[in-house]
C-alpha cells in the first residue's frame, strides 16, 4: 500500500472496468486491511464513494449504501461472503445495509456496475433474445362530463370539445390544453373531466387556470372544466408532475389517497399508487403543505423535501434524493437503494407487462439511472450484470429469479 492516491486510481480503475488482475489483487488487500484499521476503512470509504461519483461524468446518482466489502471481496477473490470475516463491520458499525443479502451499486445506463459474471448455474435466460415489449409512450383517454370519451393519442391536433366557457384543444405538441373564453360569467356547478392513462402511457395536461401536469403510467386527474369559486381543486390517482399557475386569491388543492397538498404555487411531484406501500410528495420549488386524512396531521415543506404517508397516516420528511423524484418526466428509471420488487412495480407500469417471482430474489438493492425509452430487454440485461437476479420473458410476462 501506498498512499491515498494510489488507492484512488485503483477504485477509478475499477469503475471503469480496466483493472489488471494485480490490480484487482492490490485493491482486495486494501479491502482486507481496512476490516482490521478504522483509518483505513474510513479512507476506503470515502475514496469509494469519491470514485463512484466521477465515475458518473456529472450524474446526480450516487451511492445510497455503504459498500458491502465482504461481498466485494467475495467476487474479486472468489470465496463466498460467509468465509469472509469482518470484526469491524459486524460488531462496530450499525451498517444501514446489515439486513440485505447482496447490496449492489448498479450504475444502469452509464457502464458502470460491480459486475459478478453469472456462473454456468446463471446464465442470462436473455442472452441473444430481443422481445418485442416495446416501452410507453404519449397515450391517454380524455372523459367528459357527460360521459364522451376521445382516445388523446390518436385524435387529431385541433378543437376536441366545446365545455360551459372553456374550449379544450390538443395542440401541435400533443398537449391537452383547456382555454377558458368567458372569466366574467361562469355560472352554475362546473364540468367534470377525467384524463386518465393506461399501463404503458404518459401524457400533458394545461388545465383552464394554467397549471401544466404531468401524468404518469396508469394515472388519473379528475378536475372542473373551469375553476370556480375560492378554490382550485382536483384529485389524483397514480403518480402526476405539477406546475401550479400562482394565484394568491385561490389555493390549489390536489387529493390523492389519504392526502391533500395544498399550494399557491409552485412545482412538485406526488406519487399515490394504490400499490406502492407509501404516498410520496416530493417539492422542488416554492412551498407546499401536506394534510394527511386520517390523523388530521399536516406538514409544510421546503424546497428539496419529500413527504412519505404511510397507511397507518404518519407523515414522515426526509431530503430528497436531487432528480430522483422528476426522473420519470425527464425520460429516465433512477433507482436510489430500491429493491427489485419496488423497481419491477415501475417497469410492470411502463411496459405494460406481468412480473411473476420464482424463486427468492433475496433484499439486492440497487442504484443507478436507464432510460424509460429502451427496450424492456436491455433494461433487464442491465440488472442482470450485477449476478444478483435473473429474468425469463413468457409474452408479455416477465419471470424474476434468484
Amino acid at each position: 500500500m501506498e498512499n491515498s492516491g494510489k488507492l484512488s486510481g485503483l477504485l477509478s480503475k475499477y469503475f471503469e472496468g480496466s483493472c489488471s488482475q494485480e490490480e484487482l489483487e492490490e485493491l482486495f488487500a486494501w479491502i482486507r486491511l481496512a476490516y482490521e484499521d478504522k483509518r483505513l476503512h474510513d479512507q476506503l470509504h470515502h475514496e469509494w464513494e469519491k470514485a463512484a461519483r466521477e465515475s458518473l461524468s456529472g450524474n446526480s446518482i450516487r451511492p445510497a449504501f455503504e459498500p458491502d466489502w465482504p461481498r466485494m471481496l467475495s467476487r474479486i477473490s472468489g470465496s463466498t461472503p460467509d468465509q469472509v470475516e469482518n470484526p469491524v463491520l459486524t460488531h462496530n458499525r450499525p451498517w444501514k445495509w446489515a439486513a440485505a443479502a447482496v447490496l449492489v451499486f448498479a450504475l444502469l445506463g452509464t457502464g458502470y456496475f460491480i459486475y459478478s459474471p453469472p456462473s454456468s448455474q446463471q446464465q442470462s435466460l436473455l442472452a441473444g433474445e430481443k422481445h418485442v415489449i416495446q416501452p410507453g409512450g404519449n397515450k391517454a383517454m380524455l372523459i367528459l362530463s357527460d360521459g364522451s370519451r376521445i382516445l388523446l393519442d390518436s385524435a387529431a391536433n385541433g378543437l376536441l370539445a366545446r365545455q360551459q366557457h372553456t374550449i379544450v384543444n390538443k395542440d401541435q405538441d400533443g398537449r391537452l390544453v383547456y382555454r377558458l373564453t368567458d372569466t366574467e360569467h361562469i355560472t352554475g356547478p362546473p364540468e367534470m373531466n377525467t384524463v386518465s392513462t393506461p399501463r404503458g402511457g404518459q401524457y400533458q395536461v394545461m388545465l383552464p387556470d394554467g397549471t401544466s401536469v404531468w401524468l404518469n403510467a396508469a394515472s388519473s386527474i379528475r378536475f372542473p372544466s373551469s375553476f370556480t369559486g375560492n378554490e382550485r381543486r382536483l384529485e389524483l390517482s397514480g403518480e402526476a408532475y405539477f406546475e401550479v399557475a400562482r394565484d394568491e386569491k385561490r389555493p390549489f388543492l390536489v387529493s390523492s389517497g389519504t392526502q391533500t397538498v395544498e399550494v399557491l404555487g409552485t412545482h412538485f411531484n406526488i406519487s399515490a399508487y394504490q400499490d406502492d406501500p407509501l404516498i410520496k410528495t416530493t417539492l422542488i420549488e416554492g412551498a407546499v403543505k401536506v394534510v394527511e386524512h386520517i390523523s388530521g396531521r399536516s406538514e409544510f415543506l421546503r424546497p428539496g423535501q419529500e413527504a412519505a404517508i404511510a397507511e397507518a397516516g404518519q407523515i414522515t420528511l426526509t431530503d430528497a434524493i436531487p432528480g430522483q423524484a422528476t426522473a420519470w418526466k425527464e425520460g429516465k428509471f433512477t433507482f436510489n437503494g430500491e429493491s427489485i420488487e419496488q423497481i419491477m412495480r415501475r417497469i410492470a407500469r411502463w411496459y405494460d407487462v406481468e412480473v411473476i417471482y420464482q424463486g427468492n430474489v433475496g433484499e439486492a438493492y440497487f442504484t443507478g439511472s436507464v432510460s424509460r425509452f429502451a427496450d424492456v430487454t436491455d433494461v433487464l440485461r442491465k440488472l442482470e450484470l450485477t449476478g444478483t437476479v435473473h429474468f425469463k420473458i413468457e409474452e408479455r410476462r416477465i419471470i424474476v429469479m434468484p
